[in-house]
């Protein structure tokens, strides 16, 4: 049961992390766009590195989400166990 707690909470952490990159990401975007239009091929490999993290975040958000469902079965059968004592 700990370890599935780490496990999660390990997710949460880098789920908050990811969100927090993209949102630099996003910001230093928008000033580039506004100081240099000219740059399109540097703004489009950033928008691949964005579109690259965002689906690693959609993976660790589906990571999370499995973790949480095992939770609600194991937390069942040790409160089954524990009542049994």
């Amino acid at each position: 049961m700990q370890l599935l707690s780490v496990k999660l909470d390990v997710l949460e952490n880098a789920v908050f992390k990811a969100k927090k990159d993209l949102k630099t990401i996003d910001r230093f975007l928008t000033v580039q766009r506004g100081h240099s239009a000219t740059d399109e091929a540097n703004i489009n490999l950033n928008q691949d590195f964005i579109a690259g993290l965002q689906d690693r975040l959609n993976d660790v958000v589906k990571e999370a989400r499995a973790v949480k469902r095992q939770r609600g079965p194991v937390l069942r059968t040790l409160r089954k166990a524990l009542m049994k004592e």
